[in-house]
Parts: structure tokens; C-alpha cells; sequence
């Protein structure tokens, strides 16, 4: 299955009340982050707890990249985490999503988990 474009809130001095999004698909998300500044926010409500896998490149200069995973406590669980080098977790096109440029998140289940991604405005 593809993964679907998530859109990625612009945070300011004047601040930015967040906006989650209830995740959809274990298959997971194409998040902007041609800067490598993208922030991504997880909540999860759910009584077990959930694995969020950032996917990273292959390889870099030769040398295998273990993908990064986060787990999301159950019940209450908060994670904020990033950024990421796009040097190492960009992927730089997905033919099936049609996406550029963007981090690959994947989830191992999804019941509770909503999510939010940031980027830092340019001052």
C-alpha cells in the first residue's frame, strides 16, 4: 500500500496549538523534511503500547543505517522526537507514493495513535 503526504504544521514565535491526526494505515506517511528540521509529535491512548519505525536510507557512505524506532507508552503516552538528517532518513522518491523528499513513518498498530509534524518557520 502507498503511503500517504502528511502535512506538516509551520510553528512561529507566536506560537501554533497543535493539530493531531488520528493515523490511518500501519503502512505509515510521507512527512516533508527537505531541511531536516521536521519534528514529529505522537500521542497514544490506546492500553498497549505502540511502535513508531522512522525509516532510514539503506545505506550511507557504504555503511548499513538501522531504521529508528520509537514506542509510544500506553494509555497516555506522548513522544516527541527529531529532527532528522535528510541524509540519512529522506528517502528520495517512492514511485508508488509519488513522494519527494519526506521521511517514511510506519506504525505497528494504529488504534489510539494520532500524530502531529512540525517544522520551525523561517525567521
Amino acid at each position: 500500500m502507498a503511503r500517504a503526504a502528511f502535512t506538516v504544521q509551520t510553528l512561529t514565535r507566536a506560537g501554533a496549538a497543535p493539530t493531531f491526526t488520528a493515523v490511518a494505515s500501519v503502512d505509515g506517511y510521507g512527512v516533508p523534511n527537505a531541511a531536516g528540521k521536521t519534528i514529529l509529535h505522537f500521542r497514544n491512548t490506546n492500553a498497549a503500547p505502540r511502535v513508531v519505525t522512522v525509516v532510514t536510507q539503506p545505506t550511507v557512505d557504504g555503511a548499513a543505517i538501522a531504521e529508528k524506532t520509537f514506542t509510544v507508552a500506553a494509555t497516555t503516552g506522548e513522544i516527541i522526537i527529531g529532527p532528522f538528517d535528510p541524509n540519512v532518513y529522506n528517502s528520495a522518491y517512492d514511485s508508488e507514493s509519488l513522494l519527494y523528499n519526506c521521511l517514511y513513518v510506519s506504525f505497528d498498530a494504529i488504534a489510539g495513535l494520532t500524530m502531529a509534524a512540525y517544522l520551525p518557520a523561517a525567521l
